[in-house]
């Protein structure tokens, strides 16, 4: 499988679970369903999918998704993660080229790396930030071949 099979395998592992979390009242309630899944590959190759009806309410969420993406690809450090560790005085924030006005502060963004070595970032908005995560990291486990970065 390619990279690029890998990265398409796991959006549509991402698709195929996230109605079991829109189930979930807390979860619907962030965007009612409208949803934003985005991925970047090392060399800037950018994959992503819409989830919903609303788009105006799917442009929110793609604006979250785009700062937690990016923040991930820049990083290589999940979102909520790098920043504690900026905030902690460990990493600057100016090697990574993310302001603090741009911090997202919570998760659902993670970096991951495919078979062959190659660095992703994933990001998903439109959950809790947990469940965000978790749904990645049930749709990596379903399609393996994904080592996601956890800390």
């Amino acid at each position: 499988m390619t990279n690029s099979d890998t990265i398409h395998a796991l959006m549509a592992a991402i698709e195929s679970i996230v109605p079991k979390y829109l189930q979930v009242p807390e979860d619907f309630q962030i965007a009612e369903g409208n949803m934003a899944l985005y991925i970047l590959d090392a060399q800037g190759n950018m994959y992503g999918r819409m989830f919903g009806t609303d788009r105006a309410k799917q442009r929110i969420s793609g604006k979250v998704a785009w700062h937690k993406v990016t923040q991930v690809w820049l990083s290589h450090k999940p979102t909520g993660v790098y920043e504690k560790l900026v905030y902690n005085d460990q990493v600057n924030w100016w090697e990574f080229g993310v302001p603090k006005n741009e911090f997202i502060g919570w998760e659902g963004g993670m970096p991951a790396e495919l078979a062959d070595g190659s660095r992703i970032a994933i990001a998903l908005s439109g959950l809790r930030g947990d469940k965000d995560c978790e749904v990645i990291r049930e749709a990596a486990a379903q399609v393996g071949g994904i080592r996601l970065i956890e800390g």
